[in-house]
């Protein structure tokens, strides 16, 4: 009996001792890796780059990798809660990058979680840049649709008509052309305030009366350029006015204002 207790007794202790063991360890563990804060190096891969100093040109187009790879050094906690989304790559255009061609370019990190991390070396990657496929293309009787002012509506009981234009050379980019075959050019003639009121002391009788009115064009892009000659941009048409229901003056009326016009000596005799 006596040796199955000391066996059981035994037993217990080692137990004992082998979960103290333990323990002493996960202390040391923990204070090497939270207290000492030991570095480590830990690859991040796809994360996002962003361009930055780079104004949008129509003339050109701007390539560059949209993720990057790199491998970072720091503490275990700092790698443990920095994920590749919480990084940011960011790429500064070189100012003096501008014609077409290549550029190495020196990478830096930005971290969206508050950790410190180190790139493990320099990172680089290219930038290109390329002529924009820009084309002329010219448009044949393109309608023009008149508006009032402001979007409001047109002169009430006058009737309006702008001649379309004839042709019309648009120069922009290729898939910008594309979209005007597709969709067709909008060109509007807006009535403002200083055409309105001359259209109203001209067309005062059933004759249709010409005016010259500014066409504006709406393109695909604020970059792109239309002209109907190539020595301006400035756009005209001839709008034709018509007011049907202006008041015909009578034969006596008629009779007195040209007897008025007459000279004094064919009106004495």
């Amino acid at each position: 009996m006596s040796e199955r207790h000391t066996s059981k007794k035994m037993t217990r202790q080692a137990v004992i001792r082998f979960f103290v063991c333990l323990l002493v360890a996960f202390f040391l563990w923990f204070y090497v890796m939270y207290t000492e804060n030991p570095e480590y190096d830990q690859k991040y891969t796809d994360i996002r780059v962003e361009l930055r100093g780079y104004t949008q040109s129509y003339e050109h187009d701007i390539d560059f990798p949209k993720t990057i790879d790199a491998v970072f050094r720091g503490t275990n906690i700092d790698l443990a809660e920095c994920k590749s989304e919480d990084i940011v790559a960011v790429i500064h255009f070189p100012t003096e990058f501008t014609s077409s061609g290549e550029r190495s370019v020196a990478v830096s990190f930005e971290f969206l979680s508050d950790v410190s991390l180190t790139p493990l070396k320099e990172i680089r990657t290219t930038i290109s840049m390329t002529d924009a496929d820009i084309r002329e293309e010219v448009f044949l009787n393109v309608p023009i649709v008149v508006t009032g002012q402001a979007g409001t509506p047109q002169i009430e009981n006058f009737h309006f008509e702008a001649l379309s234009l004839p042709e019309l050379t648009v120069r922009g980019r290729v898939e910008d052309l594309e979209l005007l075959r597709t969709q067709g050019i909008t060109a509007t003639v807006e009535l403002d305030s200083v055409l309105i009121n001359s259209i109203r002391d001209k067309v005062t009788d059933h004759q249709t009366h010409e005016f010259s009115a500014g066409v504006t064009v709406t393109l695909p892009s604020d970059k792109m350029a239309c002209w109907t000659t190539l020595e301006s941009t400035v756009i005209n048409t001839t709008l034709l006015v018509h007011n049907p229901d202006a008041e015909i003056p009578t034969e006596g009326e008629a009779g007195g204002l040209d007897e008025q016009a007459l000279p004094l000596e064919e009106a004495a005799s």
